[in-house]
């Protein structure tokens, strides 16, 4: 009689498992579901909170040349990588800010190191003089090219006015 209620509170426990189981499964599968897109792969790794990808200069290693850093990433298998926030620095030798690249909904592409979104994208000069704004972007690091189809707007601060020439 003893091994027979041993047995039956055993096959409720193991149930009991495989139901938890089951449920922390389909609890996972309905949380990655939004990140992997009809017609594209399974993530492979995601971050959640802050990141940081330093560029160093492979003939100085102790030398900065840009920071790419946001708050979330999807990496794909095809070497995709969907941010969503994006903020990328560049660094001139003496480790000095010289542009700043703001964006959202980015996608970067490892292999060829192009990135886009159809999102707001805000360039600037380190010290804030210069800022280009617009709606849309492809930008090519890797030869300088960068692309902003919509909606453009360039601010120049701290020109001087050209002084005013007189004629005889």
């Amino acid at each position: 009689m003893n091994s027979v209620l041993r047995n039956r509170r055993r096959q409720r426990r193991l149930s009991g498992l495989a139901v938890g189981m089951a449920v922390g499964l389909a609890v996972g599968a309905w949380w990655l579901a939004p990140l992997a897109a009809p017609g594209q792969p399974a993530p492979v790794s995601v971050v959640r909170g802050h990141f940081r990808a330093p560029e160093y200069d492979p003939e100085n290693p102790n030398q900065i040349r840009s920071l790419l850093s946001g708050v979330g990433a999807t990496y794909q298998a095809n070497g995709l990588i969907l941010l969503n926030t994006l903020r990328w620095e560049g660094y001139t030798k003496d480790r000095q800010t010289n542009l700043i690249i703001l964006g959202t909904n980015c996608v970067f592409d490892s292999r060829s190191k192009i990135a886009h979104s159809p999102d707001r994208l805000r360039l600037e000069s380190g010290n804030g003089l210069f800022v280009v704004e617009g709606i849309g972007f492809l930008w090519q690091p890797t030869n300088s090219h960068l692309i902003i189809s919509n909606q453009v707007h360039t601010r120049i601060r701290g020109l001087q006015p050209a002084a005013a020439t007189t004629r005889p």
